[in-house]
């Protein structure tokens, strides 16, 4: 399955869904012979948006994160160093006349982020592709409400949550939880996460798990799965896998007294369990 058969994620969708705008956003123009050549070969124009819907919040008692509205692409990276920052942006064929918004507010201890597309001066509202690409202080929470988002997490995070019709998700790095909910969803991991949920109707995973002295939960509930799970060779860990039509194999042994249960289930599943 390729990442493009996701149907709704960003740069997918017939209206260019997707992208955001603040105020005082750069303009890259394409003309004459440019212009031509990128019609005809479908070249993607990238433009940054320079001011930082970021730049007026204190971080300092922001426990949570949230991302809505329209779809996008999101690159979170955490940092003790630096202030936190969000850039944004805005690509495709129609980056130069799409009207993007973002909005923040605070409550309390989180810190929404929305998306929206603004109608030009005639009344149209056109969308573009969008990348959000934020720096935030290490071990706060994020999460994602939005229909199609391709997601990228790298760091330590408190907490990364996800739900949307169609979500690519990838972690390097740890979290205390990872929670996603998505009709269809690729999901990659690289590192540790002491509580893992997934529920959706079809799921691809990669996941290497390197540290499982803190885990808790791992449970992955799907009606249609492909897995490879890596875990360390020294792991003790039980297996709850259940499926109707099932080509998994594992060569990590059964320990029936482990507290670390493995829960799998799914209609359809096909994959590996392995050590490394």
């Amino acid at each position: 399955m390729r990442w493009d058969t996701l149907r709704g994620l960003p740069g997918e969708t017939a209206d260019g869904r997707a992208v955001a705008q603040t105020t005082g956003m750069g303009v890259m123009t394409i003309t004459g012979l440019k212009t031509a050549f990128a019609v005809l070969w479908g070249m993607t124009v990238a433009m940054p948006a320079y001011a930082d819907p970021f730049s007026e919040i204190d971080f300092s008692q922001i426990k949570n994160v949230i991302f809505e509205g329209e779809s996008s692409k999101i690159n979170v990276t955490t940092s003790n160093d630096g202030p936190a920052m969000l850039h944004v942006v805005k690509s495709g064929l129609r980056a130069q006349s799409c009207r993007p918004i973002v909005e923040t507010r605070v409550i309390q201890a989180s810190l929404y982020v929305n998306l929206q597309f603004k109608q030009s001066d005639t009344g149209v509202t056109r969308r573009c592709s969008v990348l959000l690409e934020t720096q935030l202080p290490t071990d706060v929470s994020v999460s994602i409400h939005q229909q199609a988002t391709i997601a990228s997490f790298k760091g330590h995070f408190q907490g990364i949550s996800v739900a949307g019709t169609n979500s690519q998700v990838s972690l390097i790095g740890q979290t205390e939880t990872f929670n996603l909910e998505s009709s269809n969803s690729v999901v990659t991991i690289d590192g540790k996460v002491n509580a893992l949920e997934i529920d959706a109707n079809r799921t691809i995973a990669a996941l290497r798990l390197t540290d499982l002295s803190e885990t808790r939960t791992l449970r992955i509930h799907a009606d249609n799965l492909v897995a490879e799970i890596g875990l360390p060779e020294s792991a003790q860990i039980k297996h709850n896998i259940r499926a109707t039509i099932s080509a998994f194999a594992s060569s990590i042994p059964l320990q029936q007294e482990a507290d670390l249960a493995l829960d799998i289930r799914s209609e359809l599943m096909s994959g590996k369990l392995f050590a490394f």
